[in-house]
């Protein structure tokens, strides 16, 4: 039975009707290069995800808990479009950036924290954590 390697695209004879490749070298090619184009195209949101991170963490230090400005984290470059989950209880908002939240409170002011655990969200949240 005859194929078309996915990588060559090169006809070849099939040994098992599940093979897509004509060789062990083209099939890890082929993986590599499908890794490869997808941390390309992740690769800008992880840098602003790490760098929220990044700020967080600093401002953060040994606390388990800190109030900060609006002002404060616009200027250290944080950028609250880019978000790993965020959830909605009652009155409380909450925007998660891996271990660490963020909990707006009055007057352009924010509390951050650690999560103790990997943060659990109810069926009322926004967006589920991705990782």
């Amino acid at each position: 039975m005859k194929g078309r390697d996915a990588l060559t695209g090169q006809e070849f004879i099939k040994k098992v009707t599940t093979q897509r490749f004509s060789s062990r070298e083209n099939q890890v090619r082929y993986n590599n290069k499908k890794a490869n184009d997808k941390r390309r195209a992740l690769n800008g949101y992880w840098k602003v995800l790490t760098r929220n991170r990044d700020i967080l963490h600093r401002k953060l230090g040994d606390k388990a808990e800190q109030n900060v400005s609006r002002d404060f984290l616009i200027g250290a470059g944080y950028d609250f479009n880019y978000l790993t989950h965020s959830s909605i209880k009652a009155e409380d908002k909450v925007m998660g950036i891996f271990k660490f939240g963020l909990q707006p409170l009055s007057d352009d002011r924010y509390k951050v924290f650690r999560f103790r655990n990997r943060p659990v969200l109810d069926a009322e949240s926004l967006n589920p954590p991705i990782l």
